[in-house]
């Protein structure tokens, strides 16, 4: 008598350490799903410009005319050693070219983008607010995509993400039952 409650003692404890996994994964799943969703709706950039840059004049015109000086930083980097730095290190880490290191205006996008020239960043401003880029998006050419990892990359939405995160915690407590049932018989 006494080794069956104690078997069904450790039967409850290992299906109950499996729920709970499912759990874990679950939370973890949302705390980064909430995480990128939140830097996604409130975007700001950096710009490095210069004021004897006639682009830059361009992208600086176009946030003015949009209303979009509270969401962009702009950085001046003509007389300024430290903002120049700023810039070239950015530039570098950002893998911009040999021969574009140095150009603005430029713009960082994430830990591995960027854009380059005005139109460039005035179209991805205006995608990522929801603005028409109007005249602009016509003067984006197929190679001035200047990200270094120049591929097609899938953007999942925030019910693709959920989707997977629910299958993965379920395939977690498939798995751990199946192998608990093995076990245990």
């Amino acid at each position: 008598m006494m080794k069956v409650k104690r078997k069904n003692f450790s039967n409850t404890v290992l299906f109950a350490a499996l729920f709970v996994m499912s759990l874990l994964t679950i939370q973890l799943g949302m705390f980064f799903l909430t995480t990128k969703t939140a830097r996604a709706e409130d975007p700001s950039y950096t710009i490095f410009v210069s004021a004897t840059c006639p682009h830059c004049h361009n992208v600086k015109d176009w946030i003015a005319e949009n209303n979009l000086g509270e969401k962009v930083e702009l950085i001046e980097v003509a007389d300024d050693e430290n903002a120049q730095q700023q810039m070239l290190a950015s530039q570098r880490s950002h893998g911009v070219p040999q021969n574009q290191v140095g150009s603005v205006p430029y713009m960082p996008v994430g830990d591995d983008d960027y854009k380059s020239g005005d139109a460039p960043i005035i179209v991805y401003i205006a995608q990522a607010e929801g603005i028409d880029a109007g005249e602009w998006a016509n003067k984006v050419q197929p190679d001035d995509h200047e990200n270094k990892n120049d591929t097609a990359e899938t953007q999942l939405s925030t019910q693709d993400l959920l989707i997977l995160l629910i299958g993965r915690s379920v395939v977690v407590f498939v798995v751990g039952f199946g192998v608990y049932r093995a076990f245990n018989g």
